[in-house]
């Protein structure tokens, strides 16, 4: 740990992660956003969890301040939604045509802004990211009037 004194505040060093593009903090985590994954971390750097982010390429991630999801923005236009206990993946989150170059939590973290270079804002509702698939597959089908196979087979 290295301690430089800039002269009105301290600052400390805590890690160097090679390859890290952006990073986001929460009481006890960090993300750090790489290529093709997200590494969460604890403070002093040890690696907890590695959520694959495919070929999508990572440009920013952030974590809820309440500790349940990590988020990242992507080249591809999309963003990722990840548990940031389990790591595994809720969400592929579809609405930007262009890179999504910023993502944030509402401090309730009920909520995910994103943005892209086109100079777009999304907001998604996260209240159904912890709701079964079967579930909101079920929704749906009683909505549309059609099973989600039937859908999905004629192209829909």
């Amino acid at each position: 740990m290295v301690r430089v004194d800039s002269g009105r505040e301290r600052l400390q060093h805590v890690f160097r992660r090679a390859g890290a593009r952006a990073i986001a903090a929460s009481s006890d985590l960090l993300a750090l956003a790489h290529q093709d994954h997200v590494a969460l971390v604890d403070p002093g750097g040890q690696e907890l969890l590695r959520l694959d982010a495919g070929a999508g390429g990572v440009m920013d991630v952030a974590l809820s301040p309440d500790g349940k999801w990590a988020a990242a923005g992507m080249l591809d236009g999309t963003a990722r939604l990840w548990s940031a206990r389990s790591g595994a993946l809720v969400a592929v989150l579809v609405g930007h045509t262009e890179r999504v170059s910023c993502v944030i939590f509402s401090s309730d973290s009920r909520t995910l802004l994103t943005g892209d270079w086109a100079g777009s804002a999304l907001r998604w509702n996260l209240d159904d990211a912890e709701r079964p698939a079967a579930v909101l597959a079920a929704e749906a089908e009683a909505a549309w009037r059609i099973r989600l196979e039937d859908a999905l087979a004629s192209g829909l």
